[in-house]
């Protein structure tokens, strides 16, 4: 009986044990190795990547990849587990602590994404300005993949923007939605009738409900986030003007929100020069006159059970980003994102 009582223990452990040890390995691994995710600036530091190791002459990289979301949190960090996800206001941290070391002489905003949050997006924006105008240092944008909508935003306070061949640039507009509406439904959360199911909420307090997929949304919910909407692209009409020299007509009626490849992009003004990666570090040590570098890349920290604890969390939380009906909660505010607003979501889950 002895032997049979640890026999089934065993059974049941074993499992167990097995999913703990994994998920121990896995997490080490990325406590030790990666460098995109939560982000700690006490903790990180900058990486040799190339050039000079001895030289005093740094040109910091920060690369913006995925969605931009506004800053790490619990469920945050299993985005970043998953997949690449860029936050905003830790961006403009590191930009605020580079500016506090001279050795660094410019820096490169490496760029991937199409977009993300509002605040995200301007929280990199703002960061960049400050950084340029404490220091007198110049940086610069450099976009590989996609440079759409917020990403486009972010990048724009840079005095030069590069992009290589192939790179998608523009989307200047903004999205919320979707918005769905489930007509005559007949199953929810595995339950199917013959006859129909209706949904209601209680709600206090007028369009407490809006976004619900049960209900149509009124006319007046749809003008009060046509006008939301609006009020963001004016902000961001303003700001590329500004900062790029593009009369806001002409970024209304003209450039749109539409996406263009690397030669239209620089046709409408959108980008200085299209230029390969090696070409960029080339024309930045000639700007600045430097005979000699080394290029270094900002390294995330990951405290180890911090990191366990908040993968786990988001493991079993999802519906922190996703309703009941399976819609991002996400999309429902007003971002800047080219594509489909679900992949903000879809980004966080891998899904």
């Amino acid at each position: 009986m002895f032997g049979s009582f640890f026999g089934v223990l065993l059974v049941i452990c074993l499992p167990l044990l097995c999913v703990l040890f994994c998920c121990f390995s896995l997490f080490l691994s990325l406590s030790l190795f990666s460098t995109s995710g939560s982000f700690n600036t006490a903790d990180g530091g900058y990486v040799f990547k190339s050039g000079d190791p001895e030289s005093k002459n740094k040109i910091l990289q920060i690369n913006i990849e995925g969605p931009i979301l506004n800053e790490a949190s619990e469920v945050d960090f299993f985005a970043a587990f998953l997949g690449p996800v860029t936050y905003g206001y830790q961006i403009k941290e590191i930009l605020e602590n580079a500016a506090k070391d001279e050795s660094i002489k410019a820096v490169i905003l490496k760029v991937n994404s199409p977009g993300g949050l509002v605040s995200g997006s301007k929280a990199i924006a703002d960061g960049i300005q400050s950084y340029r105008e404490r220091t007198g240092r110049k940086v610069y944008g450099f976009g590989s993949g996609i440079v759409a909508s917020g990403a486009y935003w972010a990048i724009s306070s840079s005095d030069k923007i590069f992009v290589d061949v192939g790179t998608t640039v523009g989307s200047i507009g903004v999205i919320a939605g979707e918005l769905v509406y489930y007509d005559k439904l007949i199953s929810v959360n595995g339950i199917t009738t013959k006859n129909g199911i209706e949904v209601e909420y209680i709600t206090a307090g007028e369009g407490k409900d809006f976004g619900s997929p049960f209900r149509r949304i009124t006319q007046k919910e749809k003008q009060i986030i046509q006008q939301s909407a609006n009020n963001v692209y004016d902000v961001f009409v303003e700001h590329i003007s500004l900062t790029r020299g593009i009369s806001v007509s002409d970024l209304r009626n003209k450039i749109g929100a539409y996406v263009y490849d690397e030669k239209q992009s620089k046709e409408l003004k959108l980008i200085d020069e299209i230029a390969s990666r090696d070409r960029v570090l080339e024309i930045i040590l000639s700007e600045l006159q430097l005979d000699n570098y080394q290029l270094v890349e900002f390294s995330y920290s990951f405290p180890f059970w911090s990191s366990f604890l908040s993968v786990m969390y988001g493991l079993f939380n999802s519906n922190l980003v996703f309703d009941k009906g399976g819609s991002c909660l996400l999309s429902r505010q007003n971002l800047v994102i080219w594509g489909d607003t679900s992949q903000v979501c879809r980004n966080i889950f891998n899904l």
